[in-house]
Parts: C-alpha cells; sequence; structure tokens
C-alpha cells in the first residue's frame, strides 16, 4: 500500500513538473512574438527606403548613359559629316573649283573652328587664287569667308572660342587662352565679350607674375623694386652689347608688371631706334 501511493506521488510531482516547464516556455513565446512583430513593422519603411534609393540611383544611371549616349553619338555624327565635307572640298580644289571649296571649308568650321586640314585647304586656296602663300596657319584665314557666314553660325564659332579660352584661363595657360580669344576678333571685331576676357588674362597673369617676383626677391634677400631696377640695368646691358631682341623679352615681361613705368617705354623706344638705324646702314 505504501509503495502504490510512493508510486502516484511521484507521478505526481513529474506531471507538475512537465506542466510548469510548459507554462514557462508558453509564457516566454508569448513575450518574444510582440518584438518580432515590431522590428518587422520598423523595419518595413527602411526597407521600402532601400528599394527607393535604388530605384532613383538606377533612373539616375540610366539618364547619365542615355545623355552619354546622345553625346557620343552626336560626336560621331559631326565627325562623320566632317569628313564628307573635306572630301568634297578637297575634290572641288582639285577641278579648281574654288567657290564650293571655300563653301565646304566655312561648313567645316563652323562645325569645328579647329579643323587643321580645313585651314590648310583654305591656305590652298588663297595660295592658288593670289599666288602667295600664307604667312600663317590660323584662323585669321578665315576672315575673308566671315561676311558670308550667318548670324548663328559666327555666334556658335565665337562661343566655341570664348568657351575653349575660359578652360585654358582655369589653367592658368594665359598666352594660349589670348590667342584663342583674339580669333573672336576675325568674326567679330567689336566683340565686349572677348575684349573683357582677354583684359582678365592679362590681369591674371600680371597679379600672378607679381606675385612670383616678389616670392623671388624675398627668397635672394631683395626688394622687389630693387629687382625691377637691376632688371633695367640688365636690359641697358643688352642694348650696348646690341642683344636687342633678349632685352626686348625682358622689357616686355616687365611690362606687364609696370604697364605704367616710363623707363621701360622710354628703353623699348631706344632699341626701336637702334634697330631702325642699323637696318638702314645695312640697306645703303
Amino acid at each position: 500500500m505504501k509503495k502504490r501511493k510512493a508510486a502516484v506521488e511521484n507521478l505526481a510531482r513529474h506531471i507538475a513538473l512537465a506542466l510548469l516547464i510548459f507554462f514557462f516556455l508558453t509564457s516566454w513565446m508569448i513575450a518574444a512574438e510582440p518584438p518580432a512583430f515590431s522590428v518587422a513593422a520598423s523595419a518595413q519603411p527602411d526597407s521600402f527606403s532601400d528599394n527607393g534609393a535604388i530605384a532613383n540611383f538606377e533612373a539616375f544611371r540610366v539618364r547619365n548613359r542615355a545623355r552619354s549616349l546622345e553625346r557620343e553619338s552626336l560626336f560621331k555624327a559631326t565627325a562623320e559629316r566632317i569628313q564628307v565635307l573635306e572630301a568634297q572640298a578637297d575634290s572641288a580644289f582639285r577641278v579648281r573649283n574654288y567657290a564650293l571649296a571655300r563653301k565646304r571649308v566655312r561648313q567645316i568650321l563652323t562645325l569645328d573652328a579647329h579643323d587643321r586640314h580645313a585651314l590648310e585647304l583654305l591656305a590652298s586656296i588663297r595660295e592658288a587664287e593670289h599666288g602667295k602663300p600664307a604667312k600663317k596657319l590660323s584662323f585669321e584665314l578665315f576672315r575673308e569667308e566671315a561676311p558670308l557666314l550667318s548670324k548663328e553660325e559666327k555666334e556658335k564659332i565665337i562661343a566655341s572660342f570664348i568657351a575653349r579660352g575660359k578652360k585654358l584661363l582655369r589653367k592658368k595657360q594665359y598666352d594660349d587662352a589670348v590667342d584663342e580669344i583674339e580669333n573672336v576678333f576675325v568674326l567679330d571685331p567689336l566683340n565686349a565679350k572677348a575684349s573683357k576676357l582677354i583684359d582678365r588674362a592679362r590681369e591674371e597673369f600680371i597679379r600672378e607674375k607679381k606675385v612670383e617676383w616678389k616670392e623671388e626677391a624675398a627668397l635672394s634677400g631683395e626688394n622687389f623694386s630693387d629687382k625691377m631696377e637691376l632688371s633695367l640695368n640688365t636690359v641697358k646691358s643688352l642694348i650696348k652689347a646690341k642683344e636687342y631682341m633678349q632685352a626686348r623679352v625682358i622689357l616686355n615681361r616687365m611690362a606687364f608688371l609696370e604697364p605704367d613705368n616710363k623707363s621701360i617705354r622710354k628703353l623699348m623706344h631706344q632699341i626701336q631706334q637702334l634697330e631702325t638705324k642699323e637696318a638702314k646702314a645695312k640697306a645703303a
């Protein structure tokens, strides 16, 4: 009887323990569910946000690719058009149809104002017509063609010179920038924008050179005015030695730094007089 009672009590303890464990597991699972749903819910907007960012990036990339392909296509079409015009201009020149050759050259330079083949052909046309070779291969050769261009064509070429001039100016290539911008005057001698850009190029060059000379003077323990005086003395020595070209180079540099310096102008005038005198003596 006692054994039976002990067995029943033991079974009851096991059942109670099992129920207790089940109760704790159930409670833990119920408590764990809300955070899981909460995380899922809070993650959902981020997911939408990420998807939106990815979609925007893809759209941006597609637009950029489309623009790039459009530019490439336009560049290729322009290059092909220029090749056709060059072939037609060459053919016209060979049969001495200079009017047609000039027309094709104008069309080429409207598309690319720096096309070397077109400028070479224009120089050849002028030599064939006038019997004189061009002194320099530059856009200056185009001066006679300028009146035949439309207003839109002129504006397009001018815009290309201005844009390239500004680019060179940003790179501090002042001489090249001025040469580029001066091409504008072939088409429009009174172009105010080109004049202002050239003035800006000169001002920036003068400012940069002044800083450079002052730094050099400071490093060597000299004063800037002393350095200018030393340069003037160097020029005078070169004039005495009849090294006029070297003297002029130094004076031109000094004139940029001190445009109102009367001594510089006086020495330049002296060099001019001496060169004229020597040229007359040789001619006699």
